[in-house]
C-alpha cells in the first residue's frame, strides 16, 4: 500500500481536479443558487438511498410552487441547447410500459404540502421504477 499525504493530495488535486473547474458545474449557477435556496427551506435533510425520492419530489412540489423566474428559465434553455433528447430504444428492448411515467407518480401541484414536511416514501407510487424486457 502506499500512503500519500493529505497535503500531497490537495496539492495533485489543486493541479489535476481544481473545484472551481467548469467541468464541476454540473447545473447552470441560477439553477444551483435556486436549488440551494430550497433545499435549505426544506430543513437540509441528509440524502441517502432511502429518502431521495422523498427529497426530490419536494424540491420538484417547491420548484412548481415558484413564481416564474424568467432568469432560471433561460439558464435552463441554454444548458440543453442542442442536446438530443430523444434517444433511440436498443435493439432487443420496447418502450417502458408506462413511458413517461415509469419513475414514480409525482404529487401534482396542489396535492401534498412540501411546507409541512408530511411527504414520506408510502406517499409515493414506487412499485413501477422500469419494465425490463428479455
Amino acid at each position: 500500500m502506499i500512503t500519500i499525504s493529505p497535503e500531497l493530495f490537495d496539492e495533485i488535486e489543486q493541479k489535476w481536479a481544481p473545484p472551481d473547474d467548469p467541468v464541476f458545474q454540473l447545473v447552470p449557477p441560477t439553477f444551483e443558487d435556486q436549488v440551494s435556496e430550497l433545499y435549505a427551506a426544506i430543513g437540509s435533510p441528509a440524502v441517502s438511498s432511502l429518502s431521495f425520492w422523498v427529497i426530490y419530489v419536494k424540491l420538484l412540489l417547491a420548484f412548481r410552487n415558484l413564481p416564474e423566474d424568467p432568469s432560471l428559465e433561460a439558464a435552463l434553455l441554454a444548458a440543453h441547447e442542442g442536446e438530443v433528447l430523444e434517444v433511440d430504444i436498443i435493439p432487443g428492448l420496447r418502450e417502458l410500459r408506462h413511458n413517461k411515467d415509469f419513475i414514480g407518480a409525482i404529487p401534482k401541484e396542489g396535492d401534498q404540502d412540501t411546507s409541512e414536511g408530511d411527504i414520506d416514501s408510502d406517499d409515493i407510487d414506487l412499485c413501477d421504477f422500469a419494465d425490463f424486457s428479455d
